[in-house]
């Protein structure tokens, strides 16, 4: 992305400063507290994210994303991958450092942090932009949200492009994907829908409904197929067996996002997989993304 010409903002000046804080205190090897988060030195400091795109031929243009790769990783490497979605109103820089209005989750510190400390093998991550779709293939509409074949620009543009372009793996067992409310349900229904591409997912604060609304229906039963696309109904009859799982949520979310995850938790519960649940103090908001980030990707990556 292009920035603006001209002196840099007090925001921008901050947070040179704080980078430049993190570094050194990365390079002398004590701890920096960020917000939740604490930075254990000497680990990688992720100062770059980069900005790609991958062309769609189901949406007929490019896709926007990002990615972190672990500095020093070789161009020929084949790390696992964790495609992560952002929510509604976000983009693909959410996960990462966000834009104006949005803070970011910095799930790069966090990856830097877990890879430092030994407790997950090296991995890529990857946001892409699904706009305001839910990541579903959705018909033409004037309501406030984005509608096209958004699953298929996920499933057969995004995830077969990624070895290209980054230093991932193209085994599906090295695959990973996850999300934040609307994009927890993208993540759920792309991965429940098609297992074999995926070697785990998780969802946080998942926008999944028990009683859908009439003015979401084409979510959760596009062609009034609600079996075959809604979480819940998928999680008792899709072959996910061997899929690793993870869900997370805040114990003041949203009322309908606790009643439809615990659903889904005693759904899979039903057919014996033990999801890990993790619930944490807060509401459906950044704050509670960002606790949960770490406990996410240690599920999905963790020995």
């Amino acid at each position: 992305m292009t920035a603006a010409l001209g002196a840099p903002s007090a925001r921008r000046r901050h947070r040179r400063r704080w980078l430049l804080a993190l570094a050194v205190a990365a390079a002398v090897g004590v701890a920096l507290v960020v917000g939740a988060l604490t930075v254990l030195g000497p680990v990688p400091v992720p100062l770059d994210v980069r900005e790609l795109s991958v062309e769609s031929r189901a949406l007929g243009r490019a896709v926007p994303l990002q990615a972190w790769v672990p500095p020093g990783t070789p161009d020929d490497a084949r790390l696992p991958v964790v495609i992560l979605l952002h929510g509604a109103g976000g983009n693909e820089a959410t996960w990462f450092a966000g834009r104006v209005g949005d803070p970011g989750l910095r799930a790069d510190l966090v990856a830097a942090e877990l890879i430092s400390s030994g407790q997950v093998p090296p991995f890529v991550l990857v946001a892409p932009s699904i706009d305001d779709s839910y990541g579903v293939d959705s018909p033409p509409s004037n309501d406030r949200w984005e509608h096209g074949p958004y699953e298929q620009a996920l499933r057969d543009d995004l995830v077969p492009a990624l070895a290209a372009v980054l230093p991932v793996s193209d085994d599906p067992s090295h695959r990973f994907i996850g999300g934040l409310s609307m994009g927890g349900f993208a993540a759920l229904h792309l991965a429940f829908r098609a297992p074999e591409l995926f070697g785990g997912v998780a969802a946080l604060s998942p926008a999944i409904w028990l009683d859908l609304p009439d003015d979401r229906r084409w979510i959760q039963a596009p062609g009034g197929d609600r079996a075959g696309h809604d979480p819940i109904e998928l999680a008792a009859t899709a072959p996910i067996e061997g899929l690793r799982l993870f869900l997370g949520r805040a114990d003041r979310d949203d009322a309908w996002i606790v009643e439809g995850t615990d659903a889904l938790v005693a759904r899979l519960a039903e057919r014996g997989s033990a999801v890990p649940s993790v619930i944490v103090a807060g509401g459906h908001d950044a704050t509670t993304w960002r606790a949960l980030t770490s406990p996410m990707l240690e599920a999905l990556l963790g020995g």
